[in-house]
């Protein structure tokens, strides 16, 4: 398709959509559903915003799920949990911290005590009093907490043959003597307050020591169904079972008397024998399939106001629960309000659904079914978890006592660090004795042959100083926005990475793979460190060992040659293992598919049976790969797919001159960079956070010149607790993905505000042979802001002044015993000292051919998508467009913005790379731009040019200026009215540069 003929087939697409709606995108998932826009109301297919998708099942019958889409008004995460509650292998109720109603505790600590597989934050709670939940909660059969009397409550309650029902109750209870001669109505069990000439009945589960001030209240204790004592007042230390009342209430309890024989009766109304647990909320959200009416009068939970929510739903025919998430207050996550949240639960497919705490209380966790470890799933709208005195969870069957066993991983003992999921881990990697073994039943397996599919499969990248894991929920929590495009590991330069599927069972239990024989390609992992030539193979997978392998197999591997060589003419790579296995498609680089099979072989090395691979990627590149498993009859299952985004090796041609060493800033932590926090072991915390830099007064460092801005706006937080006894102690903020610093970079600095803890300030910087160079930035004991700096060793290799080296982490660190604070400190302005780089101005005759790796041929014919930026964008179609160029030979793609601006011109000269992109413009809409962008930046694969031109009619006097971000060429260019009216200016004479 040439170029002309595809910009009127797109600008047609956009007519379609403009006069046609709704019109089926083409790049969502048939499955899904469109979820809705920022506005609350459900979006059509046509206005669907492109989103990703993580599903991982926990245990049968259960999964965690976690979306990002952007609706009209901002970006949206969402963590869904789905439990099928007529699964004989699991328990759905609430479970309390430390077995009490009125000690909160944050849900991974409740999770982790009680070997939780899943858990979401429950009803409203008693905050900053008792600490108890506000309505009913009942588990195990027994009620617990009785009904608030509140017409706006609603409880959920789940049957003994997993059935759940959405309702309202009233719970009744009475205290009788035994011989029928005195009664006394109760108005509640374990309420937070006893109403006047009322009574309340307390259990075990209530444990608040605070005694009211109440002069007419009074109490009795209960045991073993005797009268204990009948006392004034609130009981100091609380017995097991007691009854407190007050005004006339308390008059007449005082007729008991202590070895009194008593009785006390409750029922829930309307009657509900087969209750099994049940949790509450406010208000309904969903009736019969619809938003409830009036949902915007509950201006006490902020019902119009986008804030963070958690939802429970229930679906039609009542046996799956819908437990979701909406994270909000964040950078990426704007919250949703009550009538958002009841389109989403709708989405989600529930017929009915209640509201739950939200705020800083929502929280998901959940157990990796890889790792086996606890992961919050959700970002916490406060940076940390907040306390709740209950969760509604979810329990392995076998453990209804709630104790199953979880929280203890099969590699022993701590060793060292290691990165799984995007975050640091402590522990051994996962291996053949690793937390990913956690789960493995040794004496289950497919073996040789693998007549059946496991149920659920992952893929295990061993980087040599790092593991990593696909699918990856915690890098979907953690890069946010990042995540968009999908799962991606971004790994250095030069190091071949070992691919290893791991396959579970319907239980969650790891299944052992054994490999039919070895190949020449599976000898080549055994070389040293798996650096050395392919060998004598070539471009078929030949066994090693005919013998071993059988003819079957060796025409396996024949069929898998012929299969590929066709994959690669629709643009992707096939390798198939033995009959029955998994099965990879890899979309590599262009210029790789344009250079034969040969040059793919020489990056890409399968075993027989498909379960390892050792690939060593292209500097620069990015790799997109799918492994599914395939049956003997060819049906497929288990798709994982992902991509490796690998740094670059060699730089990109200079788009200015460089000029004086200037700070630049890196990291403004206005852009929503994602960061994530790590210690130096367990007994070390550490949190990241954003938070306002406003309130802190900036001291100015005169002896520095040409600071950076002063702290304003976000700042990054960092809270740490140092104090364990261990001899080092360190917590640490660590970017999701490592920031690239200039080319020539002498130093770097930051601004830190500081409480004057005395510890230290170091940073590290990695260069491109993988060395960590750590940096020391100041001992930290001043009070508030201080601009501080490190300069770069002279141990840097020389690939430092082509800009290949990269920020991996800052963190504080302490060495003496006797400084064991705790407390937080802050960052804003992180900054590299670098020559700055002054941006072309005009250049329609410059040379960009070195601008990406292997761009073979700079002229060959390319994509061009012009797009009318006064009208909203298509998304669905140009995901669609976009997909369809990353699968074509085309090396160049050129999206044109005419009339409007998705990214605002920049003020100042830019360094390569760095580019803080004041997104927006005259487009009016910073969150397109930052989608426009993601989906630009997919694109680039290390041998392609991608371009983005924004007409602009603002940028007549600045001519045409360019700068790089992710890969993506921005060029701002005077638009049509700017060039005539510029040449009205020069007598007529027309100043446009060749476009």
């Amino acid at each position: 398709m040439n170029r002309h003929f595809r910009t009127v087939a797109f600008l047609a697409f956009i007519l379609c959509v403009v006069m046609l709606r709704p019109l089926a995108p083409q790049a969502v998932a048939a499955t899904e559903r469109a979820l809705p826009d920022g506005n609350g109301a459900g979006a059509a297919a046509s206005e669907a915003w492109p989103r990703a998708s993580i599903v991982l099942p926990i245990a049968p019958g259960v999964t965690v799920e976690r979306r990002s889409w952007l609706g009209s008004l901002g970006w949206m995460q969402l963590t869904v949990v789905r439990v099928d509650l007529s699964s004989s292998a699991v328990v759905t109720r609430p479970v309390l911290s430390e077995s009490s109603l009125s000690v909160p505790e944050k849900p991974t600590v409740i999770a982790e005590s009680n070997g939780l597989l899943a858990a979401v934050n429950g009803d409203f709670f008693d905050m900053g009093a008792t600490g108890a939940p506000l309505s009913m909660v009942a588990a195990e059969g027994r009620v617990i907490r009785s009904p608030r009397v509140d017409p706006d409550f609603a409880s959920i309650a789940i049957t003994r043959d997993g059935q759940a029902v959405l309702g309202h109750w009233e719970w009744v209870g009475e205290l009788a003597s035994m011989d029928g001669s005195f009664t006394l109505p109760l108005a509640g069990l374990n309420e937070v307050s006893v109403p006047p000439d009322s009574a309340v009945l307390y259990t075990e589960e209530w444990t608040w020591s605070k005694v009211p001030d109440h002069a007419d209240a009074g109490h009795i204790a209960i045991g073993d169904g005797i009268v204990m004592c009948v006392v004034p007042g609130y009981p100091f230390t609380a017995p097991s079972t007691y009854v407190v009342a007050r005004g006339e209430a308390w008059r007449q309890l005082r007729q008991i008397e202590p070895g009194q024989e008593v009785v006390i009766r409750s029922e829930l109304r309307p009657g509900f024998t087969r209750l099994e647990a049940a949790f509450s909320g406010k208000p309904v959200l969903v009736l019969d399939g619809e938003p409830a009416p009036d949902l915007a009068r509950h201006a006490t939970i902020g019902a119009a106001y986008p804030a963070p929510r958690s939802a429970a739903g229930i679906t039609a025919d009542g046996r799956t629960l819908i437990l979701a998430v909406v994270d909000g207050r964040a950078q990426g996550a704007r919250g949703a309000t009550l009538e958002e949240m009841a389109h989403i639960m709708i989405e989600l497919g529930a017929v009915s659904a209640l509201n739950l705490d939200g705020g800083a209380s929502s929280a998901v966790v959940v157990r990796d079914p890889i790792s086996g470890a606890l992961q919050l799933a959700n970002r916490p709208s406060a940076g940390a978890e907040r306390p709740v005195p209950y969760v509604v969870g979810v329990l392995p069957a076998m453990a209804e006592d709630g104790r199953a066993g979880g929280g203890e991983t099969a590699g022993g003992e701590a060793a060292g660090e290691y990165e799984a999921g995007g975050q640091a881990v402590h522990g051994q990697p996962p291996g053949e004795s690793s937390a990913l073994d956690m789960h493995t039943d040794m004496d289950s397996g497919l073996g040789s042959g693998w007549s059946s599919a496991p149920s659920f499969i992952a893929v295990q990248v061993d980087a040599g100083d790092s593991v990593h894991v696909v699918p990856s929920l915690a890098r979907a929590v953690a890069d946010s926005v990042d995540f968009f495009t999908g799962d991606e590991i971004v790994c250095a330069s030069g190091i071949p990475l070992q691919l290893k599927v791991v396959a579970f069972d319907s239980s969650m239990k790891r299944i052992p793979l054994q490999r039919a024989a070895k190949t020449v390609d599976a000898e080549y992992v055994e070389q040293e460190g798996g650096n050395s030539a392919q060998g004598e193979s070539g471009a078929r997978d030949v066994p090693a060992d005919h013998d071993a392998m059988g003819s079957d197999v060796a025409a396996a591997a024949e069929a898998a040659f012929e299969h590929s060589e066709e994959t690669q003419r629709t643009g992707g790579a096939e390798y198939l293992g033995i009959p029955g296995g998994p099965v990879w498609t890899v979309l590599h680089p262009k210029n790789l598919r344009h250079d034969g099979a040969a040059h793919v072989d020489a990056v890409w090395h399968p075993s027989a049976d498909g379960t390892e691979v050792i690939f060593s990627p292209l500097p620069g590149s990015r790799t997109e790969i799918t492994v599914v498993w395939e049956m003997p009859d060819g049906t497929r299952t288990n798709t994982v797919t992902f991509a490796v985004r690998c740094l670059p090796g060699s730089p990109a041609a200079p788009l200015g001159v460089l000029g004086e060493p200037a700070w630049t800033i890196l990291d403004d932590f206005e852009s929503g960079r994602p960061w994530s926090a790590a210690s130096s072991s367990p007994e070390v915390l550490a949190a990241v956070s954003f938070v306002n830099a406003a309130p802190h007064a900036a001291a100015a460092d005169r002896v520095i010149e040409a600071l950076p801005q002063y702290p304003s706006g976000t700042a990054l937080s960092l809270k740490f607790d140092f104090s364990s006894h261990e001899v080092t102690r360190a917590a640490y903020a660590r970017p999701i993905r490592p920031i690239p610093l200039p080319p020539g970079t002498e130093a770097i600095g930051l601004w830190a505000w500081s409480d004057g803890n005395g510890h230290w300030l170091r940073a590290t910087v990695t260069d491109s042979e993988g060395v960590k160079h750590p940096l020391d930035l100041a001992r930290m004991d001043w009070l508030g802001w201080k601009f501080v700096t490190a300069a770069l060793p002279d141990s840097l290799p020389e690939s430092w002044l082509m800009g290949e080296v990269y920020l991996t982490q800052v963190y504080l660190v302490e060495f003496k015993p006797e400084l064991s604070s705790a407390g937080a400190i802050s960052f804003d302005g992180l900054s590299a000292l670098a020559p700055a780089a002054q941006l072309v101005e005009e250049s329609a005759q410059s040379d960009e051919d070195g601008l990406l790796l292997g761009l073979a041929d700079p002229g060959a014919t390319g994509t061009v998508i012009t797009l009318d930026a006064s009208e909203p964008i298509p998304w669905p179609l140009l995901r669609a467009e976009l997909e369809s160029f990353k699968l074509s030979d085309e090396l160049e793609l050129t999206v044109v913005l005419r009339d409007g601006s998705a990214v605002a011109r920049p003020g100042l000269p830019v360094p390569v790379g760095q580019l803080s992109l004041a997104i927006g413009g005259s487009f009016d809409d910073a969150v397109a731009a930052e989608l426009l962008l993601e989906m630009l930046a997919d694109c680039v694969d290390g041998s392609t040019r991608v371009t983005l031109v924004q007409e602009d009619a603002a940028s007549s006097k600045a001519g045409e200026a360019r700068a790089l971000y992710k890969g993506v060429l921005l060029i701002w260019r005077p638009g049509p009215e700017a060039v005539e009216e510029s040449a009205r200016g020069h007598g007529g004479q027309s100043g446009r540069s060749d476009q």
